[in-house]
């Protein structure tokens, strides 16, 4: 979120109206981001995409010694619990009712 305040979406937005024709605010732009990778998600969870499948390379998982001063493993459960919140998905990964009709998906 802290790149994105910094990021100047304006001239792909601009580019969409060139191309379109069809003028397109920043909070539109932004909500057709949203929706287009809720959207993604959603098609993938009914295609047999499941929460296993959102994983990391084993080296993370399970390696314990690497050049991290820590020298420990990535504890991902609690990384993809909040990951899950913060996009409007359930506990397994699918999006859930809420989250599809805010975006008019369903």
């Amino acid at each position: 979120e802290t790149a994105a305040m910094f990021f100047d979406y304006s001239i792909y937005s601009d580019t969409y109206e060139s191309i379109t024709g069809i003028p397109m605010s920043m909070k539109n732009f932004h909500k057709a981001g949203r929706r287009t990778h809720i959207l993604e998600r959603y098609m993938n969870t009914q295609m047999g995409i499941t929460a296993k499948d959102d994983t990391l390379p084993d080296r993370f998982l399970k390696e314990s010694k690497t050049n991290h001063p820590v020298k420990k493993v990535v504890n991902l459960k609690p990384m993809i619990d909040a990951y899950y919140k913060k996009k409007g998905y359930d506990s397994n990964g699918i999006p859930t009712t809420a989250t599809l009709k805010s975006l008019d998906i369903i």
